[in-house]
């Protein structure tokens, strides 16, 4: 896939692998039975379901903000501080498509 020298950074080819990440996510999730998409290795160990509301409170909360101090010339710069997970519940009892759907939704946004 790359054709860059090692240590060399590729806007566009980062901008496409953010781009098809989320058909890649749902190819990978949208016909796994549930006991799949719940199951964890142990009880500290994200389900193929965390990774994916993992994704999306990303989208909500840690691209923007980072962003932000990337392109800043305050100092110093610092990343604001960011949970890996929404608060407890917040996705549950939505289904494994309409999260995929909402992924996709929140990726291709302008």
């Amino acid at each position: 896939m790359s054709s860059m020298s090692e240590g060399e950074f590729d806007l566009r080819e980062a901008v496409q692998v953010l781009e098809q990440t989320p058909a890649s996510v749902r190819e990978l999730l949208r016909n796994l039975p549930p006991p799949w998409l719940s199951f964890q290795e142990d009880p500290n160990a994200w389900s193929p379901r965390t990774v994916l509301i993992h994704f999306i409170h990303n989208e909500h909360a840690n691209w923007i903000p980072r962003a932000r101090v990337i392109l800043s010339d305050d100092d110093p710069r610092q990343f604001p501080p960011f949970r890996q997970l929404p608060e407890n519940g917040k996705q549950e009892g939505r289904s494994i498509g309409e999260l995929l759907k909402e992924f996709a939704r929140l990726r291709t946004r302008t």
